[in-house]
This record gives structure tokens, sequence and C-alpha cells, in this order.
């Protein structure tokens, strides 16, 4: 048998979810809290980035920041979060959140700049950033003729290095700034299963498969390159999860997925 053979047998995860479980669950789990914490998720009006903006204010975060390209989408998909949020009656949130909407644009160096000056200006501190935003796949085979291949790189590689890298600059206050060294910080990228296993959404997106995996591999040289005590980087995929996306891209396809929502969210959110 081959080492190859060897290690799916062995199956290190033993048991495989496809839907929220009381282990991921803030209300069961005290220590999941991030009441306090300012939160970033880019991509985070739609989807898995909606999904996992519902479930830090389930942890109660005190700050989600959610950006996407166009601020209009953002600003309209966080009315009906701000909405139950204030009309809350369970009290279950030690402090109410805030839901702040911003503009930035994945693919242009000068956007993800302006969006961390922006923050810096209003002296925001991000605790926790999630790197969701992609572009998302899109069938056609690698050498066919058309123009989103590199879009692709700049969106789904090069952006999370460039955020990372403001990220990270937090904590390096200018000499005689007078600005305090925040605590530890996490960053959290969000992959895909394509990368992993041989799935039909990574044969028929190869643009999307191979700029993902490069990534993830980004992320990991810089999880290599920083201190943990000072910035945590985790990379994880949501598991195989039927977004509007992924319908544009296998049509009317039906394939395994898993459950959109991460966390057990109360009512009240």
């Amino acid at each position: 048998m081959s080492l190859l053979e060897t290690y799916f047998k062995s199956n290190v995860t033993r048991t495989l979810h496809g839907k929220p479980y009381p282990a991921i669950n803030p209300s069961t789990r005290p220590e999941l809290n991030h009441a306090g914490k300012t939160v970033l998720v880019t991509g985070g009006s739609t989807g898995i980035g909606m999904a996992i903006v519902k479930s830090f204010l389930a942890a109660q975060a005190s700050t989600l920041i959610i950006t996407g390209r166009v601020l209009s989408k953002v600003e309209e998909a966080c009315v009906p979060l701000r909405e139950k949020v204030a009309a809350s009656t369970t009290n279950h949130l030690a402090n109410t959140p805030q839901i702040i909407a911003m503009e930035c644009d994945p693919a242009t160096p000068s956007s993800i700049n302006t969006l961390w000056d922006d923050l810096a200006a209003r002296q925001i501190h991000v605790d926790v950033l999630v790197l969701n935003a992609a572009r998302g796949p899109k069938a056609m085979p690698l050498l066919a003729p058309h123009d989103t291949f590199w879009n692709s790189f700049e969106i789904n590689a090069r952006s999370p290095v460039l955020f990372a890298r403001r990220f990270h600059l937090q904590n390096k206050p200018e000499p005689d700034s007078g600005r305090k060294v925040e605590g530890p910080k996490a960053l959290v990228n969000v992959s895909t299963a394509a990368i992993h296993v041989d799935t039909p959404i990574g044969r028929a997106c190869p643009d999307y498969a191979l700029s993902k995996t490069a990534g993830m591999m980004a992320m990991q040289m810089v999880a290599d390159e920083v201190s943990p005590d000072d910035m945590q980087v985790v990379s994880f995929h949501p598991g195989v999860v039927v977004t509007g996306l992924m319908r544009q891209a296998i049509g009317d396809a039906e394939i395994p997925s898993d459950d959109g929502e991460f966390s057990p969210t109360p009512k009240s959110i």
C-alpha cells in the first residue's frame, strides 16, 4: 500500500460535519466570545462572508466591519443586521455591536490602502481579519482564450498578501508616535475545497483553484514569517457551499454540499 493510500485510510479527520454543531456554537462555548473585539470581514455582504459575519455577531464581537466592492450593496446588506440587533429584547449581547460598511476593491492595491488609511484615521484597530473576498469560480478550460486568468490571481493571491501586510503593520507604530502596541491579532483566510481535493469545481474552474492555492500558500508563508504572539494565521475551507457564485459556475448541476451557516445563531441576530 502506498503512503498516500495509508494516509487516506487513516482518515485523521474521523468525523465530518455538514451542518453547525455544538463545538462551534459561541452560545455554549464561552471561550469563543469576542466581546471587545473588532472584526473585519472582506466580501462579507453575501454568501459565506455574511454567514461569517453572523457568527461573529453571535460571538458578541463589539464591532463588525464589512467590506465590498460597491458600498451601496454593503450598506443594504447591513440594514437587516442592524435592525435585528436593535430589535433584540433578549439582552443576550453584553454590548450593542457596531456594524460598519466600507468600500474596498480587493483587485486594486490603492483601494486596499485607502481602506486601512481610513481605519487608522478613525483610530479603529482591527483584532480579527477574515479574508473572504475572492474572484469566484467560472467554468472554462485553463487554455481557453480569456482575460480573467490574471484577475483571479490579483484578487485571490495578491490581495490577501496586501491585506495581511496592512493588518500586521497595525502593531508597528511610528517611532515617537505615542501610540501603544495592541494585543495579538488573528488572521483567518477563507480557502476552498477545490484546492485540497479533486472536486468538480476544481476541474471545471482551474484558474480559481490555482489562484486560491497560491493565496493559501502565501498565507502559510506569512504565518512562517510572523510570530503567532503577534498575529495568528489560520486558513480553512468551509466545505462545499453552493453560493450564488458557485451556482453561476456549475449551473443546474447537483453536487454534494454543506450547510452555509457555520454557527447556530441566536434568534435575535
